[in-house]
């Protein structure tokens, strides 16, 4: 008995673990915005640098971004229109992507979702 309840909570334990592991909290995901030295119809650009900060693969990262507009074109393959980055692709562990928007005031970008894949 007493080790059938050791497995048990052995069993529990591991599972606990992996599942900790296999899961990444949205504040792994890191923006930062610059300010460039540039401007596009009369407004500043920005560069933002979106960073996963997980120990695993996140994908399918999406951003709420309602009210973002911007005056210079966004490729989306990169951010799109429905604020999915790189197509809902993968982005590996401490990689980054980079777009560039022209508003003002500055645009904040919060991720509302990201699907996590650990190896």
């Amino acid at each position: 008995m007493a080790s059938t309840f050791k497995l048990l909570s052995l069993t529990l334990f591991l599972a606990l673990v992996f599942k900790a592991y296999g899961e990444c909290a949205l504040s792994k995901i890191g923006v930062r915005q610059y300010k460039t030295s540039g401007y596009a119809h009369g407004m500043e650009v920005y560069k933002v640098n979106v960073t996963n900060n997980c120990e695993c693969t996140q994908s399918q990262v999406q951003f709420n971004c309602t009210g973002f507009q911007t005056n210079l074109s966004v490729d989306p393959a990169i951010f799109s229109d429905d604020c999915l980055l790189i197509q809902g692709g993968p982005l590996y562990p401490s990689k980054s992507v980079i777009f560039y928007y022209a508003w003002n005031p500055k645009f904040t970008f919060t991720p509302i979702s990201a699907q996590t894949s650990c190896s």
